[in-house]
């Protein structure tokens, strides 16, 4: 597949770019609940995106 690297083209090709994350935390930040917080995060995310694309035989697709 031949296609820019930009949200709408990759949009239109029906998929669409991944998620990247920096971050910088001092030693005093507890790992585990970062972590935790991150995956909370991330799976309410995933679930946002996935409710709001339109399915094949759906209304509004």
């Amino acid at each position: 597949m031949t296609c820019p690297m930009e949200f709408e083209s990759i949009g239109k090709a029906g998929s669409r770019l991944g998620t990247a994350l920096a971050m910088a935390v001092d030693h005093e930040i507890g790992m585990v609940s970062l972590v935790r917080n991150l995956e909370e995060f991330f799976a309410r995310e995933i679930l946002r995106l996935v409710y709001a694309m339109p399915r094949p035989g759906c209304r509004g697709a």
